[in-house]
């Protein structure tokens, strides 16, 4: 038994050894890389950021899915707002995160279980509405089998660019009274922010849904045409033999058979 709990100790000694203490995003040194580590680990993860986007969680794919909860409390570090502010920012700054990563993948791997741990709320979101929130922490609690349990603080917010593309400044700790005091700031904070699940759902769901492949071909052809047509008005002027042929009332008819079709 002993011999079973050293190596289990030095199995998360090593774990702590080997990762940076401070983390920057330069080079390789990514709060990215660190999080898909330490979520190797994970029992629950807990996550305050001033700003969040879908990406990070896409970002993270196959990694986050192995902590059994993740809670995440989000504010706008730019402005005080009042909660409809902040869910009108949630959805604005969700559905472009999304568009960006449609231009990475199309198949948007991933997406389908964000939607299915927000409906069972494994995957809980809230927002903190009672002031500007500026705050950046990541609580890690691991696995029994890891015995010790991590926290970053520090700048970065948990979007793509925060997780790996801004020069940020953050400290990793396993400082255990440190983190249980992280712990009660963070339960607090928590208890005085609201759940907005049913915001992100809403997001989500357009980006998930299946369309026939007419529809698809549809919508191609409607993009791939916008802006290249001619000006109804120069046509029916300057080319058209028959138009200038049409008695008036043949002309209404055009013109709204023309309106039902743009439809």
């Amino acid at each position: 038994m002993r011999r079973f709990l050293s190596k289990i100790l030095l199995r998360g000694n090593r774990l702590s050894s080997k990762l940076p203490t401070i983390i920057d995003n330069r080079s390789e040194n990514t709060l990215l890389a660190t999080l898909s580590r330490l979520l190797n680990h994970a029992h629950r993860l807990g996550v305050a950021t001033g700003t969040f986007e879908v990406s990070s969680l896409l970002a993270l794919e196959g990694r986050w899915q192995l902590a059994e909860a993740i809670r995440l409390v989000m504010g706008d570090e730019t402005t005080r707002r009042t909660k409809e502010e902040l869910i009108k920012v949630l959805q604005r700054d969700s559905d472009r995160s999304i568009e960006e990563e449609k231009a990475r993948d199309d198949r948007l791997t991933g997406l389908d279980a964000i939607r299915e741990h927000l409906r069972d709320n494994r995957l809980a979101v809230r927002v903190y509405a009672k002031a500007k929130f500026h705050a950046k922490c990541y609580l890690v609690d691991s696995l029994e089998t890891s015995l010790v349990d991590f926290a970053v603080v520090g700048s970065s917010n948990f979007t793509r660019s925060g997780l790996s593309q801004n020069l940020e400044l953050n400290l990793l700790t396993t400082d255990q009274i440190h983190i249980e005091r992280l712990r009660q700031w963070y339960e607090d904070i928590w208890g005085e922010s609201e759940l907005v699940n049913d915001v992100l759902l809403k997001v989500i769901e357009p980006h998930l849904a299946e369309y026939t492949p007419f529809t698809a071909y549809a919508r191609s052809l409607h993009a791939f045409f916008a802006g290249r047509e001619k000006l109804q008005d120069d046509w029916e002027a300057n080319e058209s033999v028959i138009y200038k042929m049409l008695s008036k009332y043949q002309k209404d008819g055009y013109h709204q058979a023309l309106g039902i079709a743009e439809k």
